[in-house]
Formats: C-alpha cells, structure tokens, sequence
C-alpha cells in the first residue's frame, strides 16, 4: 500500500511540474539618452559685414549642425 502511494505521490508531483509554466524573461527597454548638442562655428559681426567664402562656409555648417541636431532631439528625446 505505502509504495502505491508514494508512487501515486510521485506521479501526481511530476505532472504538476510538467505542467507549469516556464518562468518570463524580462525585457529592458534601453532608452538612449539625448544627443550632446554640437560645437557651433562662431561668426562675428565683421564677418557678416563681409561675407566671404570661409564665412559663408560657417554659416553653413552651423545650419547644417543645427537641422541634424534637432532632427536627433526629435528622435531620441520626443518620440518616448
């Protein structure tokens, strides 16, 4: 009799075992943190009064620094 329970027992434990589910994986969601914003090229007011072509050169990097940084803001730190 003792042994057909403990074998009953047994049986009963691995199915429960079997039958639960396996643990969850937790999934971090990275956020990655906001770009630095970038150097600026300075621009005097006597290089505006003349504008040549390494100024005009500034200004255009500075635009161009400028349209991509916002752009990285837009994704990185206001998509969230």
């Amino acid at each position: 009799m003792n042994k057909k329970l403990i074998v009953l027992f047994l049986a009963i434990s691995n199915a429960l075992i079997a039958c639960q589910s396996p643990p969850r994986a937790s999934v971090y969601v990275r956020v990655a943190p906001c770009p630095i914003e970038p150097l600026y090229p300075k621009i005097t007011d006597a290089e505006l009064s003349t504008v040549s072509d390494k100024t005009y050169s500034k200004l255009v990097d500075n635009f161009v620094l400028r349209d991509g940084y916002i752009k990285k803001l837009k994704v990185y730190c206001y998509a969230q």
